[in-house]
């Protein structure tokens, strides 16, 4: 019943949403302009998570972005990359620091990162300049949940080009603001990272040594399942026709497979709900990592998986994309 609850007040139909910000409302008076107080130091992180599940191999990219306020300074981060035909390439991994401004959690331009806005402040494009240039198109809406007052996940149409080419798929976005007071001075993680806001903020403040935090978009004929991680714990939101679900507590893991040769054939991931049952067995195409800022041994990277979901005693063939994170 709770979950039922939780969705019949927190899904929102795409007609519904509008480009006010993840923690906004329409009467907003907060210094920030989030109408969310995460008092003097606070972390914002979003995520665009790209996947052409029709593509051989399927094509993704992955969009990380963060921000650092400790209410003197914005120290933000932006790193992206992209693979085709299964060549990954790093589009941008960058990181600067500016004045504060209103609406923190809003994304900025920085030398080769350029965004369109729209109408209500609606991010539409994001662009990053190159020999191809790559730009991620947002394009309608499909559905949007929000289990507390600092996580957005919101699944959409997209199109990513690079140069020429133009590819259709599916996006994850995810939007997340928290407090640090209870994480450790911001100035500290600044610090740790090489006097960066290490992407991802918020995992290079809190996550445990050799743990792994993931963010996943699964589809298959008709079944959409986006993975992420609450203010309370792990979550999955099912999409599956026009019918949703939330499966709280849900996890996506790695097996003790994860990283070896492609030729092996166990899975790499499963995602194991609340009470042990695996729900989806996922095998990497290819991988990119690279080290998490301010954490020895820690890493941060994008996967391409095929595998299985589990949907009403019938496994659905799934193509995904992870963003996960190991500290």
């Amino acid at each position: 019943m709770r979950t039922l609850a939780l969705l019949t007040s927190l899904l929102l139909l795409a007609a519904a949403c509008d480009g006010r910000g993840p923690w906004s409302d329409r009467g907003d008076t907060t210094a920030a302009g989030t109408g969310v107080d995460f008092g003097p130091a606070a972390a914002f992180e979003r995520r665009l998570l790209f996947l052409a599940p029709g593509e051989t191999p399927p094509t993704a990219a992955g969009f990380d972005f963060a921000l650092v306020d400790d209410s003197t300074r914005h120290y933000r981060s932006a790193r992206a990359v992209v693979t085709r035909d299964s060549a990954w390439r790093t589009l941008m991994d960058t990181a600067w620091s500016m004045a504060p401004m209103r609406n923190a959690w809003r994304l900025v331009p920085f030398g080769d990162l350029h965004l369109l806005v729209g109408l209500n402040d609606e991010l539409e494009a994001v662009t990053v300049s190159g020999a191809p240039e790559t730009r991620l198109f947002l394009g309608r809406a499909i559905g949007e949940f929000s289990p507390d007052a600092g996580t957005r996940l919101q699944l959409r149409e997209a199109e990513l080009t690079t140069g020429e080419t133009t590819i259709a798929g599916l996006l994850l976005d995810v939007q997340l603001g928290r407090s640090l007071q209870r994480s450790g001075a911001p100035h500290t993680i600044v610090a740790s990272a090489g006097g960066r806001a290490a992407t991802p903020v918020l995992a290079a403040a809190t996550l445990q040594p050799g743990t792994t935090n993931v963010e996943a978009l699964l589809a298959g004929d008709g079944v959409l399942l986006a993975l992420g991680e609450a203010a309370d714990g792990p979550l999955a939101w099912l999409r599956d026709g026009q019918r949703d679900d939330v499966w709280e507590g849900t996890r996506l893991i790695p097996t003790a497979q994860a990283g070896t040769q492609p030729a092996d054939t166990a899975p790499d991931w499963r995602v194991v709900r609340g009470g042990g049952d695996i729900v989806a067995e996922l095998r990497a195409l290819d991988r990119h990592t690279v080290p998490l800022p301010g954490r020895a041994g820690g890493t941060v990277g994008v996967t391409v998986a095929r595998g299985w979901l589990e949907i009403r005693e019938e496994r659905v063939p799934v193509v995904a994309v992870l963003r996960h994170v190991r500290g």
